[in-house]
């Protein structure tokens, strides 16, 4: 709840529930992404939602998943101007291009794209 200002008394995150589903509301603006980013979180998580890599991903990198019977491929972006780089979750990847192994940490050129496979668990 808001404690001062026109807001005092209005709640500042509301949930509303249909059938099996929630629908939450922020009314707040946050500067920083902490809040957001462990809200989204435990939503995901409390949700049975898994990742694509269980490894922490920098900022402007995102991980995919599509599936088949038997393989993951695993699809890591960077969105940003700059290289960034990933540390791999410890399974057994390999590119999907070469057919190598893939190393511990990936380097992403900016703007770029490796597709990784694994064994489906």
């Amino acid at each position: 709840m808001y404690e001062s200002d026109f807001y005092a008394g209005r709640p500042a995150l509301t949930v509303n529930r249909l059938g099996r589903g929630k629908a939450y509301y922020v009314a707040a603006r946050t500067k920083e992404p902490d809040f957001l980013d462990a809200f989204v979180g435990k939503l995901a998580e409390q949700a049975g939602v898994c990742r694509a890599l269980n490894a922490e991903l920098p900022a402007s990198v995102t991980a995919q998943v599509r599936s088949d019977d038997a393989t993951d491929y695993v699809f890591v972006m960077n969105f940003a101007e700059g290289e960034r780089k990933v540390r791999l979750d410890g399974r057994a990847y390999r590119d999907f291009f070469t057919g190598e192994p893939a190393e511990a940490e990936l380097t992403l050129p900016k703007y770029g794209v490796r597709i990784l496979t694994r064994s489906r668990v």
